[in-house]
């Protein structure tokens, strides 16, 4: 993305309407640099409406609706500046309805693999005991002030299927196994590359048939 004597830079962020995009930057650890710039766009239509659309360097997308799909195609073949693409989701399928952004070899995308993991092993976590403990039941006796005794289940005696084994799926089965005594059974296309360190997060990993 850095120009032989180039002092600033352009970003440019397209995201979802309910993205939050400035207080995102205003939290992050490292706040972005005075010579580098940004705008924001929600729809095709504030797209559209840029100044000039094809000076920034760099595009950071969040989600691949038809909106942006259209702004990485676009993008694409008729920027000349924009050499960089991040997303800021771990997942880049969405990406992939984007043909003429797919076939550009001078836009390459990154993404924030493994950013989400431990956040949503944390959220497994919650399902567990909101199940096994049964939360909802005890919250309308709460209400009703209904204070009967109701068993509840043992986290360490149930069995835990991740589809999809990645770093997602590696840290809700290490919540589940290492945090409640839960069985992990991980799923994965090829059981065969998983890491040490994933594979340690279950009891077994096995193929997708």
């Amino acid at each position: 993305m850095v120009e032989s004597g180039q002092t600033s830079y352009k970003l440019l962020f397209a995201v979802i309407p309910s993205c939050g995009v400035e207080g995102l930057i205003a939290r992050m650890r490292t706040p972005l640099p005075a010579n580098v710039s940004h705008d924001v766009v929600r729809s095709e239509e504030q797209y559209e409406a840029l100044a000039d659309k094809y000076s920034y360097d760099a595009l950071v997308v969040l989600y691949g609706g038809p909106f942006v799909q259209n702004i990485l195609n676009d993008q694409a073949l008729n920027s000349k500046k924009c050499k960089w693409v991040h997303s800021m989701s771990a997942g880049l399928d969405a990406y992939c309805a984007a043909a003429d952004f797919v076939k550009a070899d001078h836009m390459p995308i990154t993404n924030v693999k493994g950013a989400f993991s431990h956040v949503l092993g944390e959220f497994i976590a919650l399902g567990i005991l909101y199940h096994t403990k049964k939360v909802e039941n005890f919250m309308a006796r709460k209400a009703e002030a209904k204070w009967e005794i109701e068993p509840v289940e043992l986290a360490s005696n149930k069995t835990m299927a991740v589809v999809g084994f990645g770093d997602i799926g590696a840290a809700c089965g290490k919540v589940a196994k290492n945090g409640f005594g839960t069985r992990v059974i991980g799923l994965k296309r090829r059981p065969e590359v998983t890491s040490d360190e994933h594979r340690a997060c279950a009891d077994e990993v096995v193929g997708l048939d």
